[in-house]
């Protein structure tokens, strides 16, 4: 699948209207990924690959309208902006974001609650 594609896998019960104001809203924040739109997504980077495919879940962020919660991997391409844009889509949209992020430090300035696993244990 394309990285539109998988953008459009989130945008079941979407209008359509829904479906083009929140794919414009994901490329405005991730613009790489409106860059790649026609791209097989398993040819994207892996933190690029974590955008689009984090995107795409039907139970979280963008196209699904108004989502309530999301997980979100920052990239490692360009972390400390995708750690700014999960906190903008957490404070714009009160979305509630699951965050896995090895760096504990930045996770837990955006965090309203942390939890820090270490060896596979909390």
């Amino acid at each position: 699948m394309t990285v539109l594609e998988n953008l459009q896998m989130g945008a079941v019960a979407a209008t359509a209207s829904d479906v083009a104001t929140e794919l414009a809203r994901a490329f405005e924040l991730f613009p790489v990924l409106a860059e790649r739109r026609t791209q097989r997504g398993g040819t994207l980077s892996g933190g690029e690959q974590a955008d689009a495919g984090d995107r795409a879940r039907p139970d979280g962020a963008a196209p699904s309208p108004a989502p309530r919660r999301t997980l979100a991997r920052p990239g490692a391409d360009d972390r400390q902006a995708d750690l700014q844009v999960i906190g903008a889509i957490n404070r714009e949209r009160g979305t509630t974001v699951l965050l896995v992020e090895q760096n504990a430090y930045h996770a837990l300035r955006l965090a309203h609650r942390g939890y820090v696993m270490a060896q596979g244990a909390s």
